[in-house]
């Protein structure tokens, strides 16, 4: 169903068997929920332009001494890295990296401005002056990284596992390259003046993640029926994977 050139409402329900469709004006509004659906710009720009999420994981990385950023919850039990923070200083806690040729890595063309936030769980075995932040990192095929955003302190840490939430704020839009790669690292601050220690908890139900804006482009393959006459830009018809039945152009 769609609203037609007079406002009138216009409802189809059938196969298309031309060759070509052109349709020149109008909306859709339509959530999809077959494979070959068709859909709005407004409904496709809500996909592409989303939060990524990559959770962390215990797994040994490529890169040495980092462990694995996955693109979905390992279903594996809870594990714990332990680390002494340096007293009245900030140590770091463990290095992340998205995994070599991860294909939604892959098929970011860029990184959006905005808040970068992760989740993770954590306590100290000292409840006072702990804290952890993160920092977020883009490192290119030929191993340089280059530091994005820090994250403000979380809240002190207590002697029992606690849920902590951070925020970086990134101001400026960045172009993602092939081979580029995504790297967070947590680190632990201590303002007492012994040594103590913090944990993080990650894995099992803790679903410790990091979570970014970025715009990856709808997956080519699929026509597109435009708005020819102009309209604005919510109206352009997006078809996903569609192509007529008779094995024609769809325009």
């Amino acid at each position: 169903m769609w609203t037609g050139i007079g406002k009138d409402t216009i409802s189809w329900n059938g196969e298309i068997r031309s060759k070509t469709l052109t349709i020149t004006d109008g909306t859709i509004q339509h959530t999809p929920t077959k494979e070959k659906d068709i859909v709005n710009k407004k409904y496709v720009d809500g996909l592409v332009h989303g939060a990524v999420e990559l959770f962390l994981t215990e797994d040994a990385s490529d890169i040495g001494t980092y462990f694995d950023l996955v693109t979905d919850s390992t279903g594996n039990p809870e594990e714990t890295t332990v680390q002494a923070i340096t007293g009245n200083s900030t140590t770091l806690i463990a290095s992340y990296a998205s995994v070599l040729n991860e294909s939604l890595i892959e098929s970011i063309t860029d990184l959006e401005s905005g808040i970068y936030s992760m989740h993770v769980h954590a306590s100290a075995d000292f409840p006072r002056g702990m804290t952890i932040y993160f920092e977020f990192y883009r490192r290119t095929s030929g191993g340089t990284e280059t530091l994005l955003g820090t994250s403000h302190d979380s809240d002190t840490l207590g002697a029992t596992e606690s849920q902590e939430e951070l925020h970086a704020n990134i101001t400026g839009d960045l172009l993602w390259n092939t081979g580029d790669r995504v790297v967070v690292k947590v680190y632990g601050r201590n303002t007492n003046a012994a040594s103590k220690n913090i944990t993080i908890y990650i894995e099992g139900d803790t679903l410790s993640r990091v979570e970014f804006p970025a715009f990856i482009p709808p997956a080519s393959g699929g026509g597109a029926i435009t708005n020819l006459d102009g309209g604005r830009s919510d109206d352009t018809f997006i078809a996903i994977g569609m192509s007529p039945i008779d094995g024609g152009d769809s325009t």
